[in-house]
C-alpha cells in the first residue's frame, strides 16, 4: 500500500510539473503575440503583414489553437482597458495608469466615439461567435464522424480562411483601441470586417449543421445494430 501511495504521489508531481510547464509555455506564447500586435499596431504596420507575423509565432499549433491564443493575447489588453475604465475614478494606482493611457480623455469624448465603441463591440462579438463555432467543429465526436468524412472535410476547408480573417480582425481592434483619441481608422473598417466574419460564420454554421445531421444518422444506425 505504501509503495502504491508513493507511486501515486510521484505521478501527481509529474502531472503538476507538466501542467505548470504547459501553462508557462502558453503564457509566454500569449505574451509574445500580445507584444507583436501592440508593436506593429503602434508602428503603423499593414494588417495583413501583422496577421502573418502572428502566424509565424505559432507555426506548430493547429488553426483553432492559433486563433484561441491570439484572442487570449487580445483579451489581456482589452480586459485591462475595460477594467481601468471601471475603477480609475476610485483607485489611485488605476487613475495613474489610466492617465498614462489617456483614458480620461477617451471617456470625455465618449459621445463622439460611441459609433467606434459600438463597431468594436460588434466585431468582438462576431470574433467570439466564430471562435466558438470553430472549437465546436474541432470537438465533433470522431466515433460518429471521422475526419475523412466528406461533409467534415468540406467544413474544415473553411477553417484557415475563418482563422485568418478573425486574427486580422483582432489586429484591427487593437489598432482602433490604441488610436481612440485620433481621427484615423474610420468605423467602416470595423463594420466591413464584422460583415466578413459573419458571412464566414454563416457558412460554417451550415456546414456544422450538416455534420450534426451526419452524426445523428450514424448514431441511429449504430442503435439499430444493437
Amino acid at each position: 500500500m505504501a509503495g502504491k501511495r508513493r507511486s501515486e504521489t510521484s505521478d501527481d508531481r509529474t502531472y503538476q510539473a507538466s501542467f505548470i510547464a504547459l501553462i508557462e509555455a502558453l503564457s509566454f506564447t500569449i505574451d509574445r503575440i500580445s507584444n507583436e500586435i501592440a508593436y506593429r499596431s503602434s508602428s503603423g504596420s499593414d494588417a495583413h503583414a501583422t496577421t502573418l507575423s502572428i502566424f509565424d509565432l505559432v507555426p506548430s499549433y493547429s488553426w483553432d489553437a492559433k486563433l484561441v491564443l491570439t484572442l487570449s493575447a487580445f483579451a489581456m489588453k482589452h480586459g485591462e482597458f475595460s477594467l481601468l475604465a471601471q475603477i480609475y475614478p476610485s483607485n489611485h494606482l488605476a487613475k495613474s495608469m489610466a492617465t498614462l493611457k489617456q483614458l480620461p480623455v477617451i471617456l470625455e469624448q465618449f459621445g463622439p466615439l460611441q459609433p467606434r465603441f459600438n463597431a468594436l463591440n460588434n466585431l468582438i462579438k462576431a470574433m467570439m461567435d466564430i471562435t466558438r463555432c470553430l472549437v465546436e467543429l474541432k470537438e465533433l465526436p470522431p466515433k460518429y464522424i471521422s475526419k475523412e468524412a466528406p461533409i467534415l472535410a468540406k467544413a474544415m476547408t473553411h477553417v484557415p480562411t475563418a482563422v485568418y480573417w478573425t486574427v486580422r480582425s483582432v489586429v484591427a481592434c487593437e489598432t482602433q483601441i490604441s488610436t481612440l483619441t485620433s481621427m484615423g481608422h474610420e468605423v467602416w473598417e470595423l463594420s466591413t470586417l464584422t460583415h466578413k466574419i459573419n458571412s464566414i460564420l454563416d457558412r460554417l454554421k451550415k456546414q456544422l449543421a450538416l455534420c450534426y445531421q451526419y452524426i445523428a444518422e450514424n448514431f441511429q444506425k449504430i442503435q439499430n445494430l444493437v
